[in-house]
């Protein structure tokens, strides 16, 4: 009997969150960066320009406040010229990232007006390439590996997200987001330390 009450008090609460969950598509464009780090000297780094694009859920659990996830494909990348050789490499590295995030609205009435949010996501790689100017003057272009072990780039990267946005009435958005890198990409620690940098802006329409 215990065991048939405890279903049923699941399933209802399983419906409710289904009630009450709001889908979306997010797509923009983003500015990529890097904090680069060669045997504890900073190196310099320039930006380059990505894209993100996916579904994000939403889920309130308080009057005003609800949890957000997603899965998006993340475009990221930077420019680098490690010494010695100071040849500038250009850097394209392709995740598909879910962040797990709380949701503040800012504005009186929910789903209208501005709204804040925080928290982590992680990304798993799923390729990228390695570009830059050979000495005879020719592009060159090397696929990028990522792996879990070796002197590779790693295939996971953590980061810390915070975003301020602005919804129309429950369906049309608009997202300012910056997402702080705080693992190293690289799996060997005698390599690069090289944590991600992105800024990115974006829309959105949540269908549900």
């Amino acid at each position: 009997m215990k065991w048939r009450l405890l279903a049923l008090i699941l399933s209802c609460l399983s419906i409710n969150a289904a009630a009450q969950l709001h889908l979306a598509f997010r797509a923009g464009a983003q500015l990529n960066h890097a904090a680069y780090r060669l045997n504890g000297n900073k190196s310099d780094v320039q930006s380059t320009i990505g894209f993100q694009a996916g579904l994000l859920s939403k889920v309130y659990f308080d009057d005003k406040v609800s949890f957000v996830s997603g899965f998006f494909y993340n475009s990221k990348g930077y420019k680098v010229a490690p010494p010695p050789n100071d040849t500038v490499k250009t850097y394209r590295l392709n995740y598909f990232e879910i962040p797990v995030m709380v949701q503040v609205d800012l504005s009186k009435e929910r789903g209208k007006g501005f709204y804040a949010k925080a928290g982590p996501s992680v990304g798993i790689g799923v390729g990228g390439r390695e570009k830059y100017t050979g000495s005879n003057g020719q592009t060159i272009s090397n696929k990028v590996v990522m792996s879990m072990t070796g002197r590779h780039i790693g295939v996971f990267d953590a980061a810390f997200n915070t975003a301020l946005g602005y919804e129309v009435n429950n369906h049309f958005f608009t997202e300012l987001n910056y997402a702080l890198g705080i693992g190293n990409l690289n799996n060997d620690p005698a390599d690069p330390n090289i944590k991600t940098r992105v800024l990115s802006l974006s829309v959105g329409y949540f269908f549900k």
